[in-house]
């Protein structure tokens, strides 16, 4: 008996021995919760971009003396019509973190700017830009959480290349997109590294997206590049969005040179260099009328279906800093320009420009 005793007491003290040195088994990681949204129509999806965003100068009066929804009311209508709303945010928005060194402008918003975007609708603020450390990583972390907040989805940008490169994941009508932004202007410290947080470079683009191919239905690439006030693309940012297509981007959707650039379709992936500026603060006499674009997807279909392009307001030194629609006597003068650019860059696009009585004009891409 005494023996079946000592042999019992061996026998949990080499267990309490083995839980010390033994670890706990390990937790496995958390799957990440992909975002659902519903779409407006089961045979399609719609999804909206915009351009450059920040909140200065003239657009700060217009909220400080009407509020807010001031200067996007007239549009937030049209953003209410797409299933998705995405835009690039070139400022950062945030109470907190202090001026960038060296910088000659500083965009940087209070948090309640962020009411603006919520008048849109916005789902997706695109981060990858040559301002969004202009309050340094103090001004970034605070955009991020007031995003958070607002239920905005975010991409381009984060603690580190890591973090900054990751693809915004999400589903729509039963689809699922992939979202990826890089930014080819600023200088080197305003990127992010293994340690610094910064907006992604576009090097790491070319592998994210073969990344993805398979794992989701639709990437789009949101690319910050190009030449302000240059109205063409240029022939590196050409080369590099038919790259990024050869991996398996549907579109690609450029900004930073503040005025419209060329559209092309490239073996059934759309191409908008330059969206142009959407609310701006300044007004250079360079400053032109820019657009939305609206890409439609359907289905079991590959890529995007259509493409519509929709002129707005962007001579804010003549007409002030409220986004509205051009009507389709005001864009008489905006479509042989963009036709013209678009056709530079290549010829293929003198049949598919499909323009329409509402001052519109619609892309067939598949």
């Amino acid at each position: 008996m005494r023996s079946r005793i000592l042999l019992v007491a061996g026998v949990l003290v080499a267990s309490a021995l083995l839980a010390q040195v033994t670890p706990p088994a390990a937790t496995p990681p958390a799957t990440p919760i992909i975002p659902e949204f519903s779409a407006r129509s089961p045979d399609a999806v719609t999804m909206l971009f915009a351009g450059d965003i920040h909140f200065q100068w003239g657009v700060a009066t217009l909220i400080q003396e009407h509020g807010p929804a001031a200067p996007v009311k007239d549009i937030a209508p049209l953003f209410a019509e797409s299933d998705f709303r995405v835009a690039n945010v070139e400022t950062a928005i945030s109470d907190e973190g202090t001026p960038y060194p060296g910088r000659s402008h500083v965009f940087g918003a209070p948090a309640r700017s962020i009411e603006t975007l919520k008048a849109l609708k916005l789902n997706l603020a695109v981060l990858a830009n040559n301002h969004i450390m202009d309050l340094s990583t103090d001004g970034l972390n605070g955009t991020i959480k007031n995003l958070k907040t607002a239920n905005i989805l975010y991409v381009g940008a984060g603690a580190n290349a890591r973090e900054a490169a990751a693809p915004a994941l999400f589903n729509i009508g039963g689809m699922r997109f992939a979202i990826l932004a890089a930014s080819a202007i600023g200088d080197e410290g305003m990127w992010s590294d293994e340690k610094r947080a910064g907006s992604a470079r576009p090097a790491q683009m070319i592998a994210a997206v073969a990344a993805l191919r398979g794992r989701v239905d639709h990437i789009i690439v949101n690319m910050h590049w190009g030449v302000e006030y240059n109205p063409y693309a240029d022939l590196d940012q050409q080369a590099f969005a038919r790259q990024l297509v050869s991996a398996g981007a549907a579109a690609v959707i450029g900004h930073h040179p503040h005025v419209p650039q060329g559209i092309e379709v490239d073996r059934g992936s759309i191409i908008c260099y330059s969206l142009g500026n959407f609310l701006f603060g300044s007004s250079n006499p360079y400053q032109r009328p820019n657009l939305l674009v609206q890409l439609k997807f359907e289905p079991k279909k590959v890529g995007v279906q259509s493409v519509r392009i929709i002129p707005i307001q962007g001579e804010y030194r003549t007409y002030g800093h409220a986004v509205k629609l051009l009507s389709p006597r005001e864009t008489q003068g905006f479509w042989p320009e963009l036709y013209a650019q678009s056709r530079r860059i290549n010829p293929g696009m003198r049949d598919r420009f499909q323009f329409q009585p509402d001052g519109t004009a619609l892309i067939k891409v598949n």
